[in-house]
């Protein structure tokens, strides 16, 4: 039954419901977006805490770089694997490329939240610095009370 469909109709089958799914997956993303069920908003920016501000969005090379060479990969294939007829073998220098752009961003990401929990830290002990020179003035001014009463 099978051995008289061409391997051209079988990836070609293939080929069209994989479109098919990636379509339905693109645009049900579309249509949360436009109901505001899904917010792109830090897509390419990641929120930086700053001493006095939270969540400042501050540009992501990393984040940017990885989403583009993403796309570019992936559509190159889905072109290539089309045109060919067959799923066609992507090369090392893409593959590699594309991890050295998933590395970078993950080396942002780690650096990013190295450095708000050290600055998260630092807020922590400044706050427990306030709250113990407060004790303290506080207990001088009971001292100093008792020493005005007695």
């Amino acid at each position: 039954m099978f051995e008289s469909v061409a391997p051209y109709t079988i990836s070609l089958i293939v080929a069209s419901v994989v479109s098919a799914i990636i379509l339905l997956f693109g645009l049900t993303v579309i249509w949360q977006i436009w109901y505001g069920k899904l917010d792109l908003a830090y897509l390419i920016s990641e929120p930086q805490l700053t001493a006095g501000k939270e969540d400042v969005p501050k540009a992501s090379l990393s984040r940017f770089q990885f989403l583009i060479f993403t796309f570019v990969i992936a559509g190159l294939y889905l072109v290539l694997s089309i045109e060919a007829g067959t799923m066609v073998e992507v090369p090392n220098g893409a593959l590699v490329l594309l991890g050295i752009s998933g590395g970078s961003y993950l080396v942002s990401k780690v650096e990013s939240t190295r450095a708000a929990d050290v600055q998260g830290e630092a807020q922590e002990a400044k706050e427990a610095k306030e709250a113990k020179d407060e004790k303290a003035q506080q207990a001088r001014r009971r001292a100093s009370r008792k020493r005005a009463q007695g």
